[in-house]
């Protein structure tokens, strides 16, 4: 796909936009931002921005909510949603949201059907130091699932060296993360130890994975969507404002 922005991608046809801001609402308990809605127009058209760039308080943790619904509706996009952030507090904050979005869904029952959850709630697991894995999202690779983590948690598992974690195991973890997963790194400038060697992502698609962006700094949150064989390697299809 040619490199597109978000703006570019907010006259798609065929996102139901009163039937996603219905939802958002039941799920978050706010009404969305443009940002919001045209985020989602752009996965269901099949469009994984490479990044977004935001204002503090504009509500980067929804994009949990966005990334399910839009999930429900057919988009194209990967089944795991891995939520990276730097500090154990900022964890807590986002695994706040994901559980509220979970505790929230069986309001939106059309959702449940959509994603298989009538019977069973959304995995949501915390990945960070002095808080123990509830593996909810080891337990149906098939289902789809919120992890919330700490880069060294996160990256240690993709580089199957995971903190914790049986040396049998670890190729489990890493396989999971590693495909058909897409991971928000929140703060990009933070990530550059992670998000360059580790999941492959780049400011410009002519740079070298090792080579520090230090444009990226401005960047609040940053998209890889690993393949579904693996490979961590990632797909980098576009940027919101901050273009090289």
């Amino acid at each position: 796909m040619s490199e597109m922005s978000l703006s570019m991608m907010s006259g798609l046809k065929g996102a139901d936009a009163d039937g996603f801001d219905q939802a958002f609402a039941l799920l978050t308990t706010y009404e969305p931002l443009r940002w919001q809605r045209r985020l989602y127009r752009a996965l269901i058209g099949g469009f994984i921005p490479e990044a977004l760039d935001l204002p503090t308080g504009l509500g980067k943790t929804s994009v949990m909510a966005i990334w399910l619904i839009a999930r429900a509706h057919g988009a194209t996009v990967p089944r795991r949603l891995v939520y990276v952030v730097d500090r154990r507090a900022v964890v807590d904050q986002a695994t706040e949201v994901a559980e509220a979005v979970r505790k929230n869904l069986p309001q939106c029952t059309d959702l449940q059907s959509r994603l298989g959850l009538e019977k069973r709630k959304l995995p949501i697991s915390t990945l960070r130091g002095q808080y123990v894995d509830n593996r909810e999202w080891l337990e149906d690779p098939g289902a789809p699932a919120i992890v919330v983590g700490t880069v060294d948690m996160i990256g240690s598992r993709l580089l199957f060296c995971g903190y914790g974690v049986s040396s049998k195991m670890r190729p489990y973890h890493a396989g999971l993360l590693g495909a058909d997963t897409l991971v928000v790194l929140d703060l990009i400038a933070t990530h550059h130890g992670f998000g360059r060697p580790v999941i492959g992502t780049s400011g410009c698609d002519d740079a070298p994975p090792s080579v520090v962006d230090g444009r990226a700094r401005d960047v609040a949150l940053r998209f890889a969507a690993s393949n579904a064989l693996g490979a961590l390697g990632t797909r980098m299809v576009g940027s919101t404002t901050t273009r090289c």
